[in-house]
This record gives structure tokens, C-alpha cells and sequence, in this order.
């Protein structure tokens, strides 16, 4: 990812709700905790250089950005 925003290339990242995010935590596992999976992925995606996120959860991911923002500064 970085390498590719560093050519300038605008990144987006899905990750939202995804199976591997599913078997990462465990086969059973809700939505809700996909959804914090998803923040995770996204917040980390962003410091990477993503140019967006793609979301089901929007007011989860936008928390987690801005503990990232604040994390980083």
C-alpha cells in the first residue's frame, strides 16, 4: 500500500465485513465484531496511505481514524 501511494495512486480499501476478517477472529463470529475488525483494518490502512475506506459501519471507522489521527500526532 505505501509503495503505491507514493506513485500517487489513489488506494481504496474494502476490508469492511470480509471473510478473512471472520477467520482471523473466529469462524462465528457477528457482525458487530467484524465491524471493530473492520476499524482496525481501516485505521491501519489510512496510516498507510489509503486514499479511502470503504465501510458498513461508518460512526465505528470514524472513531477509530480519529484515535489513529491522535495516536500518530
Amino acid at each position: 500500500l505505501p509503495a503505491l501511494a507514493a506513485r500517487g495512486h489513489r488506494v481504496l480499501v474494502g476490508t469492511s465485513r470480509k471473510r478473512f476478517l471472520a477467520e482471523t477472529l473466529g469462524e462465528d463470529v457477528d457482525l458487530a465484531r467484524r465491524d471493530l475488525a473492520t476499524a482496525v483494518t481501516s485505521a491501519l490502512a489510512a496510516g498507510a496511505g489509503a486514499w479511502a475506506v470503504r465501510v458498513h459501519d461508518v460512526p465505528t471507522t470514524r472513531d477509530a481514524l480519529a484515535v489513529a489521527r491522535a495516536w500518530e500526532s
